[in-house]
């Protein structure tokens, strides 16, 4: 029986505005609980925005069990990771962490698999009658004026290469581990977050532009009313079978056609705009963690732009001495 309800972040690196939303889902839960963060390095940005820190070794050196010690030594209930490179680590040992009364926020191992290859996506989009850019790691498959050419695992754009002609995304290609091609399509860009449910139903969905985009990430983002897309969005997500917050990220073209892109199985970096719009996936999660019912998504009246930058923390320290 455990005390109190604490939760585990890992991988909280500097992800603060991720780990204040955590914190304010867990206060409006209105139960006894600590915030504990965790990342394999230190110093770490996001430790001081936690209330306790875990220099946790990284999981290629850590097994299931072992976490497990730990997270029954801290009465861990609820846990959410956060990094690409370790969904299918928690998605794999989801049940085995159930069993021991400690819930994860992520989907189960195929959604996850498959949502972190972009080539097995486009196959599964096209298998399920889904609009997705075409994707192969063989660049002559791919018939277009203008090639992107990106990684084929994990989310985020930080290597992509964009509106390249041939010989430009063969040099490209030539520098990225497992490279994969797409056609350059013209059309403005967004990003729907959701939350799905553990009973199979998306509980909300919101869609948002990317209005400005620095390395994958928007770093200006407006909410959008477009009920088409965020259907979309849903069946993908019932398709899938995802559980939890997902991204997805995809094009609407002149027309209003929608090219599907990727789905990122996890909360996004700009993420923290759909719960200022009602959103509200980590408070949902709790609420499934302690098996109670969910209040419904009240998405607001008002549209919001969140625009993000860095900011400063400042501590006093002892007096200099002589």
């Amino acid at each position: 029986m455990y005390a109190s309800f604490n939760v585990l972040l890992t991988s909280i690196s500097a992800k603060v505005p991720w780990i204040q939303a955590v914190r304010q889902a867990l206060e409006q839960l209105r139960l006894p609980g600590l915030l504990i963060g965790a990342d394999c390095s230190t110093p770490c940005i996001g430790s001081y925005f936690v209330d306790q820190f875990w220099q946790m070794p990284r999981l290629d050196g850590l097994t299931a069990q072992e976490l497990l010690v730990y997270c029954k030594e801290k009465e861990v209930r609820a846990l959410i990771p956060s990094r690409d490179g370790e969904l299918s680590f928690f998605a794999e040992n989801q049940d085995f962490f159930r069993r021991h009364g400690i819930s994860v926020m992520v989907s189960p191992p195929q959604a996850v698999a498959t949502c972190l290859d972009k080539e097995l996506f486009w196959k599964f989009c096209v298998d399920h009658g889904l609009p997705c850019i075409p994707t192969s790691k063989a660049l002559e498959q791919i018939d277009a004026a203008s090639y992107v050419v990106k990684e084929q695992f994990g989310a985020g754009s930080k290597q992509i290469g964009l509106q390249l002609n041939r010989a430009e995304a063969q040099a490209w290609a030539a520098q990225l581990m497992h490279p994969v091609f797409q056609p350059y399509v013209e059309g403005r860009e967004y990003s729907v977050d959701l939350y799905r449910n553990k009973q199979g139903a998306v509980q909300g969905t919101l869609a948002r532009s990317r209005d400005y985009v620095v390395r994958g990430e928007s770093q200006i983002t407006s909410s959008v009313k477009d009920p088409d897309m965020e259907r979309l969005c849903e069946e993908l997500a019932d398709k899938l079978g995802l559980y939890g917050h997902a991204v997805v990220q995809l094009f609407k073209e002149e027309g209003g056609t929608y090219t599907l892109i990727e789905c990122n199985p996890r909360f996004g970096g700009a993420s923290s705009l759909s719960l200022a719009m009602g959103l509200n996936s980590f408070y949902w999660f709790f609420q499934e963690c302690l098996d109670h019912p969910l209040p419904p998504f009240e998405r607001s009246f008002l549209e919001k732009q969140q625009v993000r930058y860095a900011t400063d923390l400042l501590f006093n320290l002892a007096p200099a001495t002589s």
